[in-house]
């Protein structure tokens, strides 16, 4: 004769507390708009950031108090690996297609950098390292937004790898002087490659 298995009075009574209070969640997800505007604006955020590439930088860019995400987009390189199919340029493209892209020559990827508020125009500056296929000398890029459009912040910094692999970051705020940025950037003289700091103004 088979046995039937009965639950323990226990086991049920936790089980039935288990289920009651599964309900009184539900229901009070249901009556509570706090906990449903929180889930949506999760999943609205998640959703955007799968649209995006996953290397995509958060930030204000165009200072109107809204986040958006920017990223790199590279050249098809060639079979060789030395080339690329058509022109070396990347872009900086933006989730917010009122924000112009960003065209750089000569330049087969990198990361974007959010670099924060730097000039205090209300919008977060955009650093960049461009890759190459060869040479340690690189130009590092620092843009704003200004009337709608992308312009230097400061001249590009001219900066050799041995400068990167020390660490050292190529701009700043200049705490002492207003509207100033410190530059940090590698310059060669006689055989040595000499690392130098100064203060310039930052277009705001």
């Amino acid at each position: 004769m088979n046995k039937v298995y009965k639950s323990p009075p226990l086991m049920k009574k936790h089980l039935v507390i288990f289920c009651c209070l599964i309900f009184v969640a539900a229901i009070a997800m249901k009556r509570s708009p706090a906990v449903l505007a929180v889930t949506i604006q999760l999943n609205h955020e998640t959703e955007k950031m799968q649209s995006f590439p996953p290397d995509s930088v958060k930030g204000d860019f165009n200072g109107d108090g809204k986040q958006e995400y920017m990223w790199l987009a590279g050249p098809e390189i060639d079979s060789s690996g030395m080339g690329c199919k058509g022109l070396c340029d990347s872009w900086i493209r933006f989730s917010d297609p009122a924000i112009p892209p960003i065209k750089i020559e000569n330049c087969i990827g990198g990361i974007p950098v959010n670099l924060g508020d730097l000039n205090k125009n209300g919008g977060d500056e955009i650093g960049l390292l461009p890759d190459w296929f060869t040479s340690c000398w690189r130009n590092y890029f620092v843009w704003t937004l200004k009337n709608k459009a992308w312009v230097y912040a400061v001249p590009p910094i001219e900066t050799h790898c041995n400068q990167w692999e020390g660490g050292v970051w190529p701009i700043e705020i200049d705490p002492k002087i207003k509207g100033n940025v410190i530059i940090r950037y590698s310059e060669m003289v006689d055989t040595a490659i000499v690392l130098k700091t100064k203060s310039v103004l930052i277009v705001k």
